[in-house]
């Protein structure tokens, strides 16, 4: 199975593609929205260092708070800790 998400300007292209270059006879198209949260980032310290933080709000209000998953990983490596380790020191530090 193949799927593909794309900007409808550039669907009749993908459908060129998908119907000229693979061994398929047709095609299921369906349009899809999405809704986003309002972001905001901030940085939290920890004994291990600076982790940013993606904080996502609904209707004004807080609804997650999630590390940033690169700098968590790198810290985990500088500092030979596990992930785990990383990420519950930034929630104790939030």
């Amino acid at each position: 199975m193949l799927s593909v998400l794309c900007h409808g300007d550039v669907a009749g292209q993908i459908r060129e593609i998908i119907l000229t270059e693979t061994s398929t006879i047709g095609l299921r198209e369906y349009r899809v929205s999405k809704h986003i949260l309002r972001r905001e980032m901030l940085m939290v310290e920890t004994r291990f260092g600076s982790v940013e933080v993606k904080r996502s709000f609904f209707q004004g209000r807080l609804v997650n708070e999630k590390p940033e998953f690169e700098h968590c990983r790198q810290l985990a490596l500088k500092h030979k800790v596990s992930l785990e380790e990383i990420q519950k020191e930034v929630y104790k530090n939030l």
